[in-house]
Parts: structure tokens; C-alpha cells; sequence
């Protein structure tokens, strides 16, 4: 039978916990609250694990907020969203547990979005490919 391992949305509040209850620093409550998690069977490859607010560090996250903005300018330059897309197929096909981190954070529906946007179809299916193959292997 296969090993089901369980999964947690969000891992912040676990860290401001440990944090709070166990008055230690935000890295070693970030630190305990993996190996705490980890040892629990719990499914890690879609989170981000680094320090509450401190995601915006994330280079991935960083490029999905990229996609975001250039869906909310009228006219975003093409260098700007081939530039984006490039990154984010970078990230995901070179470090595959990406992938899992950027479906989680909507990045299905933002390279569908830039789909929508027939000059950047084709930056858009290149990002696409990047979360189809790795979610695929």
C-alpha cells in the first residue's frame, strides 16, 4: 500500500506558535516547526519554509507576484512578461519541487491568464510546460 503522507495548507501559524509558546527566536521556531512537521509524515514539497512574512524573498513567489502585476498593467511590455516566464521556467524546471510550490500559490491560473493575452500565449505555454512536466514525472 502506498504511504500516504498528510498535508498542511499553511505553515506561518505553526511558526508564530512555536514562537510565542516556546519564546524562542523566528529561525529556530521555523526550524522546529519542519522537523516537527516532517516527523509527523507531513507532506512539505508545496510549502515554502522560511520565515513568516518573509516570503516575498521567495524567488518563486517573487515571479508569481510578477505575474500578477503584469496582468494588472494595460499594456505590460513583452521583454517584462518573457523575462518573467523565462524565470519562472527556470525555477520550476531546474528545482522540480517548485512546481508543487507554485501550483499552490496560483500559478495555474496566472500563466492561464496570461494565456488569455494572445501576444504572451506563447511565454504563457512555456510557463505552462514547466507545471505540466514536473507535476507529471
Amino acid at each position: 500500500m502506498k504511504n500516504l503522507k498528510r498535508r498542511i495548507p499553511k505553515s506561518d501559524n505553526l511558526v508564530r506558535e512555536n514562537m510565542e509558546e516556546l519564546g524562542i527566536d523566528p529561525s529556530e521556531a521555523l526550524e522546529d516547526t519542519i522537523q516537527t512537521l516532517t516527523l509527523q509524515g507531513v507532506d512539505l514539497s508545496g510549502l515554502v519554509t522560511c520565515l513568516p512574512g518573509h516570503a516575498q524573498t521567495n524567488p518563486l513567489i517573487q515571479c508569481l507576484n510578477t505575474f500578477t502585476h503584469l496582468l494588472t498593467v494595460p499594456t505590460p511590455h513583452q521583454n517584462d512578461v518573457a523575462q518573467a516566464v523565462h524565470t519562472f521556467h527556470h525555477l520550476c524546471s531546474h528545482f522540480p519541487p517548485n512546481t508543487s510550490i507554485a501550483t499552490k500559490n496560483d500559478a495555474v491560473c496566472l500563466t492561464s491568464s496570461l494565456c488569455s493575452n494572445i501576444p504572451f500565449f506563447v511565454f504563457a505555454l512555456s510557463a505552462f510546460s514547466s507545471l505540466l512536466h514536473n507535476l507529471f514525472i
